[in-house]
């Protein structure tokens, strides 16, 4: 819920229209204001249409972002599934370790991908630790491929390294003749498929709502809650305190609803379920 970030704006409104209806009703200090409807009119249609296109274009970027994800979901699954039962074991030797450490490098990349879209990028923290969520999933590269010694250290974009990886294990399955050529086909275009989507991903962290349509929404809104209780006042008393609350808590909630959910990927609680998303994945993959 919003109503925390909406409390302090519809406290202060509210406590603004109260001053209003008891200055505008004590003698000797009320002052002319023209009392009409029109004002109202004009500005509330303004700022519906302001609000309804800020929300729309809100959640078409949130709907956006969780079909991205799933198309991760959907390349992840079937690259797991294709390494699992494509690649054929060699005479006298178990690949299962080398199988199971592509596993951890696939849920490694949908971790990574979640840091990259929380500008949380680079494989170890700020003391040189490896950070806690990688621990136990990225391989010994030399034993994955000996042919690509691709070496994940302090990379800030861990996941395209591990794009890179992924690629060399399906060029050395390849090599090794373990792998047919349309079970490659399908592998390529499975991380093809992933690093588009991690494309399509950035394309909304870094294109958000223009500043200057943000700020001129906040003014109008803000401009019409205040002139409300004005306006309100005649025809409706001390009521207008209530129905300046019940507008601020209206105008402002949806505007933040909107400023919430623009960035899907984040930490808020309207945001997508990135964590379960990631569990769910681990569980499957495991």
């Amino acid at each position: 819920s919003v109503l925390p970030r909406v409390a302090l704006p519809t406290i202060i409104l509210t406590l603004w229209a109260t001053a209003v209806c008891f200055w505008q009703t004590t003698p000797g200090l009320q002052f002319f204001f023209p009392n009409s409807t029109v004002f109202l009119t004009v500005i509330s249609f303004v700022l519906s249409l302001l609000l309804g296109f800020r929300t729309n274009t809100a959640y078409e970027r949130y709907w956006e972002g969780r079909r991205l994800w799933t198309n991760l979901t959907v390349a992840t699954r079937n690259m797991a599934r294709l390494f699992w039962v494509a690649a054929d074991e060699p005479a006298n030797r178990d690949n299962t370790t080398e199988k199971t450490t592509a596993m951890g490098l696939i849920l490694s990349f949908l971790i990574a991908v979640r840091n990259h879209a929380r500008n949380n990028d680079g494989l170890v923290t700020d003391d040189g630790c490896i950070r806690p969520e990688f621990e136990g999933l990225l391989p010994a590269v030399p034993t994955l491929s000996a042919s690509h010694p691709y070496l994940l250290t302090s990379s800030k974009f861990v996941h395209t390294d591990i794009l890179y990886l992924l690629n060399a294990y399906v060029d050395d399955l390849l090599r090794r003749k373990t792998l047919d050529m349309p079970q490659c086909g399908q592998l390529i275009a499975a991380i093809n498929s992933m690093n588009d989507t991690v494309t399509s991903m950035e394309r909304i962290l870094t294109t958000p709502i223009p500043l200057a349509y943000s700020l001129h929404l906040k003014q109008i809104m803000y401009m019409y809650l205040i002139m409300l209780p004005f306006q309100l006042l005649g025809d409706f008393k001390f009521l207008a305190i209530l129905i300046t609350a019940l507008a601020t808590f209206t105008f402002v909630g949806v505007e933040l609803i909107g400023s919430e959910i623009e960035n899907p990927f984040g930490t808020d609680a309207n945001d997508l379920r990135v964590e379960e998303f990631i569990a769910d994945a681990e569980v499957e993959i495991s």
